[in-house]
C-alpha cells in the first residue's frame, strides 16, 4: 500500500504532461488516397470532417498538404495526432 502512495505523485505528473506537456499536432486526421480510385472521394471526407465542425484541428489531405514524398513517413509520425 505504501508503495502505490508512494507513485501517486509520479502517475499524477505523468497524467499532467500527458495532457499539457506534450506537443500539439498541427492535424486530426491524415487522409491518403490513391487519385485515380478515391480522389473524389478523399476530398469530400475532408470537407464533411471539416464542416461538422466538431474537430478542433485540420484534416491533413495529400493532395493539398504533401509537399515531398521523402517527408511523408516523418511528417505522418510528427504532426498528425
Amino acid at each position: 500500500v505504501a508503495s502505490a502512495i508512494a507513485l501517486l505523485p509520479a502517475i499524477f505528473a505523468y497524467a499532467l504532461f500527458k495532457r499539457f506537456g506534450a506537443v500539439a499536432k498541427a492535424y486530426r486526421f491524415f487522409l491518403c488516397h490513391s487519385k485515380l480510385d478515391a480522389g473524389a472521394f478523399a476530398r469530400w471526407l475532408k470537407m464533411q470532417l471539416v464542416a461538422s465542425g466538431r474537430i478542433k484541428k485540420d484534416v491533413f489531405l495529400d493532395a493539398d498538404n504533401l509537399e515531398s514524398l521523402d517527408t511523408l513517413l516523418t511528417f505522418v509520425a510528427t504532426d498528425v495526432q
